[in-house]
């Protein structure tokens, strides 16, 4: 577990801390700034990496952990570890400082389809910097679709220049302590802190449902399997970003499942050229209703058809959840679901077995009924699932 924490990009020792300087430099209103008469960066950085703040990777298909293979984005963030720029050197020591309030940033960090500069993910904090090639106009749509998308997964972005971390740290230090206390005041307890409420950003009163009734409600009046051209959806998939994570599948994947399914914009979860999943999103949790495992099937012979390929709905819920949502966990909850029946190899899954292409070697956590061991063997076996064993439930009295 260790290994593969470090391979993730985890640092799994504590440096010796620096204490900041006095505070004198400019300080922003809780945010940094970008100002039009704040000269070029004047910090080149090395060997072209870094500039760009966190990096835009294509996506691709993940490698299942036993095959010894880790994803791209990972190895991309060691290699980008490795190779700092010179004003990442000079603030990666400013930012251990807030381990002291028990902040730990850390370097490189991939969230979703980008790789964050720097990033603490308790509170959720991006810091980026910006070299030259953020100062044209393709930079900042480019700046303004990732902090976009950052936003939506609950991350807090802070943006510097190059010429700030040369000449002014101390204010860059003050914007960020700031920003940290305005984060921490807007915090629940976490209940895996010992505290009575979620962790995260608070959310708005009366938006997330108190019960379980209300929690089906919400679930239902949205697009679900029976009627997936019902009501609003938060969780939306362009065709356009669809057919680019598609495209990374392997390619006897996307065959298949084209000729039993035909064009994605023919699927019944696909309204105005998007995807509208069945889903509710509440800050860093997405409760998503498992897509149908076919359309106008005998469900119960269709469940554990080791040869009926997913449609495209199906395949466009895990993909927005690892690579829009940028989910970091999956927990399968109800036994059971489909993702552990679907094509491929029996055991020692490969790339183009379908529970891995979807899903790969990201964590994953399944409450199982306890009377049932073959069947979550089998979620254990080709999706990697921790079983979590439940005893059979009591009878309710009448």
């Amino acid at each position: 577990m260790l290994i593969e924490l470090e391979r993730a990009g985890y640092t799994l020792h504590q440096s010796a801390s620096m204490r900041p300087l006095p505070l004198e430099g400019r300080v922003g209103e809780g945010l940094a700034q970008r100002t039009t008469d704040r000269p070029p960066p004047s910090i080149p950085p090395l060997k072209g990496e870094g500039s760009n703040g966190a990096e835009t990777l294509e996506a691709k298909p993940y490698a299942f952990a036993n095959a010894r293979q880790t994803h791209d984005k990972s190895s991309r963030a060691r290699v980008l570890r490795a190779g700092q720029t010179v004003p990442e050197r000079i603030l990666w020591p400013l930012l251990k400082t807030f381990s002291e309030r028990g902040v730990k940033f850390r370097r490189q960090v991939p969230l979703g389809r980008y790789i964050a500069d720097f990033a603490s993910h308790n509170p959720k904090l991006v810091i980026e910097l910006e070299g030259d090639t953020h100062f044209t106009d393709a930079g900042h749509r480019h700046d303004a679709e990732r902090t976009a998308f950052l936003h939506r997964i609950g991350y807090q972005v802070l943006r510097f220049t190059n010429s700030d971390v040369a000449n002014n740290q101390d204010g860059i230090w003050q914007v960020i302590s700031d920003t940290l206390d305005d984060l921490s005041a807007q915090s629940l307890p976490s209940p895996l802190r010992g505290g009575g409420g979620g962790g995260g950003r608070r959310p708005r009163a009366q938006s997330f449902p108190r019960t379980a009734a209300d929690l089906i409600a919400a679930l239902q009046s949205g697009p679900t399997n029976a009627s997936p051209q019902r009501g609003h959806a938060p969780a939306t998939l362009p065709l356009a970003r669809y057919a680019e994570l598609f495209a990374t599948l392997p390619e006897p994947i996307r065959t298949a499942v084209t000729t039993r399914w035909g064009d994605p914009a023919a699927d019944p979860f696909v309204r105005t050229d998007t995807f509208h999943l069945p889903a509710l999103i509440f800050g860093n949790v997405a409760i998503l209703l498992q897509p149908a495992r076919g359309y106008h099937l005998d469900e119960t012979t269709s469940y554990h058809d080791p040869a009926l390929v997913p449609p495209h709905a199906y395949i466009a819920a895990y993909l927005w959840l690892r690579h829009e949502f940028g989910a970091h966990v999956l927990i399968h909850n109800g036994k059971h679901g489909t993702l552990e029946w679907l094509p491929g190899r029996a055991t020692a899954l490969d790339a183009a077995s379908y529970p891995d292409a979807l899903w790969g070697q990201l964590p994953h956590f399944y409450p199982f009924i306890v009377n049932d061991p073959g069947e979550g063997t089998q979620a254990k076996r080709r999706t990697g699932a921790v079983i979590i064993d439940h005893l059979v439930p009591p009878a309710h009295p009448r």
